[in-house]
């Protein structure tokens, strides 16, 4: 009986792997702030991440949650608007922005696009020191001193900025938010 079912077929060997990906033992919800930053299809990790928060609602201790996400072509964000609108929409408890920017000159015009409040498409490539600024900035308006979760996802070049731009921050304000942890993906 206990070998039932092993006449049928042929017997393969399989190897499997991972899991991949996911920030370890690090409970994003645990902080105040949230900033991510994805290239291209780094965007999966960080709308992962912030689904979650978003799910989480009360049960976390996050109240603003940036999110920059640079792609080649504007065009790329159409069919993502409708998700990072719902993402805004059920945000009650969080601030959430996204800031999307396209690197590359567009064929297509968009004058006509619309985007939510709280979203916003630019030309050229993100200062990331701006938006950890205003990442930091905003979570100790809200009260947080908990700390600021960064996450990258993205090519190299993007999490060597990330991290220069982590690691030179103004060391002050990084005490005084409670911390920056560092995440590349």
């Amino acid at each position: 009986m206990a070998n039932r079912g092993r006449e049928v077929g042929k017997n393969v060997k399989v190897m499997v792997e991972g899991p991949y990906g996911g920030v370890g033992n690090t409970v994003i919800s645990s902080y105040s702030g949230a900033l991510f930053v994805a290239g291209g299809s780094g965007i999966t990790f960080v709308l992962s991440a912030v689904q979650e928060l978003v799910r989480l609602g009360d049960d976390s201790s996050v109240r603003t949650i940036d999110i920059v996400w640079s792609i080649p072509d504007a065009a790329s964000l159409t069919p993502m608007i409708p998700l990072f609108t719902s993402l805004i929409e059920q945000s009650t408890l969080a601030r959430l922005r996204v800031s999307v920017f396209y690197t590359r000159a567009s064929k297509g015009s968009f004058q006509g696009m619309y985007l939510p409040p709280g979203m916003t498409l630019a030309p050229g490539r993100p200062k990331t020191a701006k938006f950890l600024d205003d990442a930091i900035t905003s979570t100790q308006s809200g009260g947080g001193a908990t700390g600021v979760f960064v996450g990258v996802c993205g090519p190299p070049a993007l999490a060597r900025d990330v991290a220069g731009v982590v690691r030179t921050f103004d060391i002050y304000r990084k005490r005084m938010v409670g911390g920056i942890e560092l995440h590349e993906e």
